[in-house]
């Protein structure tokens, strides 16, 4: 454990830091065991909530995975689960190479949460048309994975955890809140329609822009 409160030392407004041109971290503190963390990270319905809205785990070693917007699922976002140790890590590997990683690390108060997004050398994002404007810029180069809209989109993913542990929704309540935004998002992928922007998305992709543009490995 920690010798000092990690509330005091964690900003959960901060914007994700790189590892390498191809890696990007973000890290938070929730004031919750990282039992109930574990849980909203490893379990499919909870997933739908807070991170995607169709998310598809099978939580153990080996498991498949998948995280789309709505069917049908994109193929570059199905996988297996390659790391899995109760309630300390669990990773989401793609069949692109790509991963997703999820760090749990009970401290004095709570869980330092940390989140590791990895893609690829030479991944290509679809040209689906989906993030307009800077939104849909990657400002540290063609060569580089990172889109402000992303990135502005897991910063308030983070927030919505966060307000989504401490509420402690019942498992009738994620179930209902699971079905409701699993058929949302399928009906709105399935019309094409991208999810409406809010003005604090808006923010934080314009902070996210110039933060990849200045802070993004250039090699």
């Amino acid at each position: 454990m920690s010798d000092e409160p990690a509330d005091q030392t964690i900003d959960n407004e901060a914007l994700a830091e790189f590892e390498d041109r191809q890696t990007l971290r973000y890290v938070r503190f929730y004031p919750v065991d990282a039992f109930r963390v574990w849980k909203a990270v490893t379990t499919s319905e909870c997933l739908d909530v807070w991170l995607y809205p169709v998310s598809r785990v099978e939580p153990r070693l080996g498991g498949r995975c998948s995280f789309s917007w709505g069917s049908p699922e994109d193929p570059n976002a199905t996988g297996t689960v390659t790391r899995f140790e109760p309630p300390r890590q669990v990773r989401y590997e793609l069949e692109s190479s790509n991963f997703i990683q999820f760090d749990l690390e009970p401290v004095e108060g709570g869980t330092r949460f940390t989140f590791t997004q990895f893609f690829a050398p030479g991944f290509r994002h679809a040209d689906d048309g989906m993030l307009q404007g800077k939104a849909g810029i990657q400002p540290a180069g063609p060569g580089t994975p990172w889109r402000a809209g992303f990135l502005a989109g897991f910063h308030l993913n983070f927030a919505f955890l966060g307000q989504f542990l401490a509420e402690d929704w019942s498992e009738d309540r994620v179930a209902h809140e699971s079905r409701r935004l699993v058929e949302e998002a399928n009906a709105r992928h399935l019309e094409g329609r991208p999810p409406l922007p809010s003005a604090e998305w808006q923010r934080l992709v314009e902070l996210y822009y110039d933060h990849v543009l200045a802070t993004c490995p250039k090699q």
